[in-house]
């Protein structure tokens, strides 16, 4: 059983050592063998994702063209494969801007 909780990001396998004895206690000789175990953790979605661009505030001219691109927002995630796929989207519906759901371009 599992003394501690696993952390995929923290360590992703381990390497156990397994002994087996054998004991005549009439002779009191013993005899051993050794197995290696190898754990691989797998990743869960446990990590969301973390803005790596500042969201303070950016200025634009009021007669920028549409499609002017206004901000690229870029994020990461701590976990791996599917589960750190990130998709962006608007917090709320826009009649004025977009974002890319997969490059985080807003426009």
């Amino acid at each position: 059983s599992l003394l501690s909780p696993l952390d995929r990001e923290m360590k992703s396998s381990y390497s156990v050592q397994i002994q087996a004895i054998s004991e005549d206690t009439n002779s009191n000789q013993t005899a051993s063998s050794f197995a290696t175990l190898s754990v691989t953790v797998f990743d869960v979605n446990d990590n969301g994702p973390v803005f790596t661009s500042s969201l303070n505030s950016v200025n634009i001219s009021e007669n920028e063209s549409f499609g002017t691109v206004v901000f690229i927002a870029k994020a990461t995630d701590a976990d791996v494969g599917d589960n750190a796929h990130i998709v962006y989207s608007l917090a709320e519906q826009s009649d004025v801007f977009d974002i890319n759901s997969t490059t985080g371009v807003v426009t």
